[in-house]
């Protein structure tokens, strides 16, 4: 029972570190996928969590049945070979694209928050990625052990703080109705967006995992630890309006509670967005290597320096074209893996 919790605890919280990232952690996300839509932007958070439980837990299961290495081997038995290859194509695209976005994240809280030069936030960033990523899946573990715990505390805490100001802010009439399709089909592009991405952790945790009861528990836990962060932010992100043009919403809203309190979240975020570099990073290694046979140190080199060069572009640059682009493309391999017949694996 207790290895049974142990695994449980370590699946949750590296699903968990691979979806928040810095769209997700600084708040950007949050608000335009959901706040931006008032009180149907909840419900949308809701779907997104049940979402996250069950399609999370059948992407490792269906791995561990398989037993697939990487998301390159799952894409092409959901697929198969030709499309498998071509969805595979696009994957790297979408990796590279999602970490460097990871990365100037980085370099807005430096330079947002901090006061700092965009560059440093940047170059501590590709060298901490480095350093986790050279000790291969135990390393991509071990940093979420540490940060996931602290910042779901954080989130709820603020929420709970914040909760009376929400409450006033989303009885005045709201940006959409339910009655508009937009809510539903953001909510669906993020759901998308974000389980393609945890492919890159969840597919070798669902092969290495070899107990199914431990998979399951392990992915109800981090669907819910998700859930619970999204309608903390939620509430946080609604106690103050117009924060569309901001780069890190939740960073004005933290403002509000001092210097000290500041400081945390600038250290739980960016822990945060460390987790989803890293675990981007190494399933597109994975992958590079899969297919070339390279060494991984020289894989990891490269893709990080790939990774910076596009980040230059900017964090709300990029967020705001890439991610609903790639949300789309993910709506696709999610609904192929909810519907994938258990008799046929």
């Amino acid at each position: 029972m207790r290895t049974l919790l142990k695994d449980s605890f370590k699946i949750a919280a590296a699903f968990i570190g691979t979806v928040v990232g810095a769209g997700f952690a600084t708040g950007k996300e949050i608000v335009q996928f959901f706040t931006i839509y008032g009180m149907a932007g909840i419900i949308g958070v809701f779907i997104t969590g049940m979402f996250f439980i069950w399609i999370g837990t059948k992407i490792m299961l269906i791995s561990n049945e398989i037993k697939a290495e990487s998301h390159h081997q799952l894409n092409e038995y959901l697929f198969g070979k030709k499309i498998g290859a071509l969805v595979n194509g696009i994957f790297v695209v979408i990796l590279f694209g999602v970490t460097s976005i990871m990365i100037a994240g980085t370099g807005a809280i430096f330079s947002e928050q901090m006061e700092f030069p965009s560059f440093i936030g940047i170059t501590v960033a590709i060298l901490l990625c480095y350093f986790v990523l050279t000790r291969g899946i135990n390393g991509v573990f071990l940093l979420n052990i540490i940060v996931v715990p602290v910042m779901i505390c954080f989130s709820v805490s603020i929420g709970l703080l914040l909760l009376p100001k929400a409450v006033d802010f989303l009885t005045v009439p709201v940006m959409y109705e339910l009655t508009e399709p937009g809510w539903f089909l953001s909510a669906f592009a993020y759901i998308g967006f974000n389980l393609t991405m945890a492919q890159t952790v969840l597919v070798p945790i669902g092969m290495e995992i070899e107990d199914k009861r431990t998979i399951k528990v392990g992915g109800a836990i981090g669907g819910a630890g998700l859930l619970l962060i999204l309608i903390t932010g939620f509430i946080a992100l609604s106690s103050m309006p117009n924060l569309e043009s901001v780069e890190i919403p939740m960073g004005e809203v933290i403002k509000t509670f001092g210097s000290l309190i500041h400081l945390l979240y600038i250290s739980v975020i960016l822990g945060e967005i460390l987790t989803t570099v890293i675990g981007n990073a190494f399933g597109l290694t994975k992958q590079i290597q899969h297919l070339t046979g390279f060494s991984e140190k020289n894989i990891i080199i490269v893709i990080l320096i790939v990774c910076l060069l596009i980040s230059r572009i900017g964090f709300g640059t990029l967020l705001s074209i890439l991610y609903p682009i790639f949300g789309g493309i993910g709506v696709l391999t999610v609904l192929m893996i909810a519907f994938q017949p258990k008799k046929t694996r």
